[in-house]
């Protein structure tokens, strides 16, 4: 280097200093391991929009608790002495019954009356909530619209085509996708209504009245029955005839659609019990198992749910075997009616009491008396929630009564050293209506090592925590019930855990260090090789480098070079990458310079002895 000055390697030197900063500095290692407060709270069950649920008249919410038991919610009087033969429907967060001859809104949640509307004649069919608007059809022969969020009449058409009056509607209005209104009347007509009122687009004569009948709507055909016993299935287009099949002797109640749309099921007055599909072939019939029934059925995980005046019982859907069959305790008047959500069947009777039935064999979760007098229509389950509308004209809600716990937030050490001990803690929560245990186990990389049960209360939290002893480096997954976080785990501060700094010991180090002349000062082992800045020395310094301990350019006595202390870091190899894990106060890249500053003073002491 006789040719270089002390000014050129400095500079040269600290220029491959300020590249080697940057990378050293992005192969730091991200710190994992941030709580996950992300909860998995019980989800809504959405609105029960229609009668029976939805356009097929399938009966069933989707997405609702298993209930086991239910505790009383809020409960409205009504108007005394009138009907509510109309199932609750609910959307908005708004629960509508027809009470008598007025139209109601109620509150969702403490039931609230938000608005009260009158009409020509008694509601007995659920109204119909759809795209801001509530249905309605009255006895009198008329169908409303009104404005869902304040019961303001929208419209109200009593006449077909041709002026002539409808006649009484018994039933609820159904609805397709395109928003067109359907409605069956007692003057044996099914009629198609534009969704402003302005227009009767078409009429089907089914020579029968109607009855308390509301249609089913899947896949552009319309399905409604007749007190005749017949089952007609219409074009949604213009309500021409599919087919026409004779069910029964006794009058249909309203039919219910499998989400396929292959398959629909009727049941009649006089107990029976069938099943045809999309082309009106019969798939199967029960015509002696019971008495009677005043009741839709409900479609549910392959069977037919049905509540008659007897008993209620599920068959399969594919050939009608009876599957269970569970008695509850009724007037024989209206018997049974039914509605199904997740694993549990509704049954309202015509007792007033309230049954919740194993929808797997029929078995009794739980029964609660709703109303001293009956309770003709079908529970309706919605928000989580369970209505049932009585002919007192009380409305009641009830709830959930089982505990719905869940973890809802981890949290543990972002990093630790090996053979460290950390706490990791969990908050477990009840959206549950009713006090309940729940055994969290702590399950550290996909091994559980540690559990614990807690009791908590309804609407609370409770918090558990766990001590573990981390012997694994690596980002390590731990988890609490549904939480789940990462550990990294470092090897420990003492160097035990691989090769220093991610080199490989091969035994080619050069450790011997040689006196410096005049003071003593030991320096790296030097090899004379001839080379220019690529000269190696024997060993970098491992410790963060002090002001008092860099090597700066200076007469022969007063140099000083970085020397090595005790403690060393090491790389734990977890990532397989070969990048170090810094140890405690290093920051990003520090070994690198140090080194580099290490390679500095010895091409300055190359130099100064060169002149």
């Amino acid at each position: 280097m006789s040719d270089a000055s002390p000014q050129k390697v400095l500079a040269l030197s600290l220029a491959v200093l300020a590249v080697m900063a940057i990378p050293a500095g992005l192969v730091a290692p991200i710190g994992l391991g941030a709580a996950n407060t992300g909860g998995n709270a019980a989800g809504n069950v959405g609105e029960w929009p229609s009668y029976q649920a939805d356009d097929r008249n399938s009966g069933n919410a989707t997405g609702a608790p298993d209930y086991g038991a239910v505790a009383t919610g809020w409960r409205v009087v009504g108007n005394q002495g009138t009907d509510i033969a109309s199932g609750p429907t609910v959307g908005d967060d708004t629960v509508f019954v027809g009470d008598g001859s007025t139209v109601k809104a109620y509150a969702e949640a403490d039931g609230t009356q938000t608005w009260t509307q009158s009409v020509d004649g008694s509601v007995f069919g659920s109204p119909t909530h759809d795209d801001g608007s509530l249905y309605v059809a009255t006895d009198a022969g008329s169908v409303y619209a009104l404005d869902a969020s304040s019961g303001t009449v929208e419209w109200q058409r009593s006449t077909d085509s041709t002026d002539a009056d409808f006649g009484a509607f018994a039933g609820s209005v159904a609805t397709d996708d395109a928003g067109t209104l359907y409605a069956a009347s007692e003057d044996g007509h099914v009629y198609k209504l534009a969704a402003d009122g302005s227009q009767v687009l078409a009429a089907y004569d089914m020579g029968s009245p109607a009855g308390a009948m509301t249609p089913a709507v899947a896949d552009g055909t319309l399905y409604v029955g007749d007190r005749s016993g017949t089952l007609h299935a219409l074009s949604t287009a213009d309500l021409s005839a599919q087919f026409m099949k004779d069910v029964a002797n006794g009058a249909l109640n309203a039919p219910a659609v499998t989400a396929d749309g292959q398959t629909v099921v009727v049941t009649a007055t006089d107990g029976t019990v069938a099943a045809y599909d999309a082309t009106g072939t019969q798939q199967w019939a029960e015509t002696s198992a019971y008495d009677s029934s005043f009741a839709s059925p409900a479609i549910h995980k392959g069977s037919a749910v049905v509540g008659t005046s007897d008993a209620v019982a599920a068959h399969a859907l594919d050939d009608g075997t009876q599957q269970w069959s569970a008695s509850v305790d009724t007037k024989d008047t209206f018997g049974a009616s039914v509605t199904t959500a997740n694993g549990t069947v509704f049954v309202g009777t015509d007792t007033g009491d309230i049954y919740l039935l194993d929808a797997a064999d029929g078995s009794t979760k739980f029964t609660v008396q709703a109303s001293s007098s009956v309770i003709t229509t079908a529970p309706t389950v919605a928000y989580d929630a369970l209505y049932v509308g009585a002919d007192t004209g009380a409305v009641q809600q009830f709830v959930d009564a089982n505990p719905s716990i869940s973890v809802t937030s981890i949290s543990a050490p972002d990093s630790i050293e090996k053979g460290d001990t950390g706490t990791v803690t969990a908050d477990v929560s009840n959206t549950g209506q009713a006090v309940g245990s729940y055994t969290a186990e702590l399950t550290v990389d996909g091994t559980v090592v540690d559990s614990k049960t807690v009791t908590v209360a309804a609407g609370a939290t409770e918090t558990v925590s766990f001590e573990y002893t981390f012997d694994t480096t690596g980002a390590v997954p731990v988890s609490v019930g549904s939480q789940s976080t990462t550990v990294t785990v470092k090897a420990d501060s003492g160097g035990n855990g691989g090769p220093i700094h991610g080199n490989p010991d091969d035994g080619t180090e050069t450790t011997t260090s040689t006196p410096d002349e005049g003071d003593g000062t030991a320096t790296p082992a030097e090899t004379d090789c001839g080379c220019e800045l690529d000269d190696t020395p024997t060993e970098a310094t491992d410790d963060p480098v002090t002001t008092d301990d860099t090597a700066t350019p200076g007469d022969s006595d007063s140099t000083e070079t970085a020397t090595d202390d005790d403690a060393t870091d090491a790389d734990d190899g977890s990532d397989g990458s070969g990048t170090e894990e810094p140890t405690s106060g290093d920051g990003p890249g520090f070994t690198a310079v140090a080194a580099l500053l290490a390679v500095v003073a010895a091409a300055l002491l190359a130099v100064r002895r060169e002149n």
